[in-house]
């Protein structure tokens, strides 16, 4: 069973940033992983899951194999937080482009840099992972997107 359309729908709770779930190889839930800010109590957060699992999917998960991490406060995703572009550059060169994004939070700056072929569809490509990358950097961990 494809888990993508639950993993989205549990990202959007309160205080969730972001989910993976688990399963075995006849598509039963083994772990849920969330990742959330430190505003809201791990237990409701928990209670949370399991209500719009079986809600909204019919299906019901152990509180056990629900595995909650929380980060603290100076990243948690509310209004006082945002990243905003400081400068973008674009450097061309006869069959390469490399794109520099500078993100801005504060007076703090994250920059990253993506080099690649020289085609329309791979500027976008370039740019949207050097973006990605600066945005790891100020948020201090990585994260991956299939």
């Amino acid at each position: 069973m494809n888990y993508k359309d639950i993993e989205e729908f549990l990202s959007n709770l309160k205080s969730v940033m972001s989910c993976r779930i688990i399963d075995d190889n006849k598509g039963s839930i083994q772990e849920i992983h969330i990742l959330a800010d430190s505003s809201r109590n791990v237990k409701q957060i928990c209670r949370d899951v399991q209500s719009v699992l079986i809600s909204r999917y019919q299906i019901d998960v152990d509180y056990k194999k629900i595995s909650i991490a929380q980060i603290n406060d100076t990243f948690a995703f509310n209004g006082d937080y945002r990243l905003k572009i400081n400068s973008l550059h674009l450097e061309n060169r006869s069959s390469t482009v490399s794109v520099k994004v500078v993100l801005q939070f504060d007076e703090s700056l994250f920059e990253a840099t993506e080099t690649g072929l020289k085609t329309d569809r791979n500027l976008m490509r370039l740019s949207s992972r050097a973006t990605l990358k600066a945005v790891e950097k100020a948020l201090g961990f990585a994260f991956y997107i299939f």
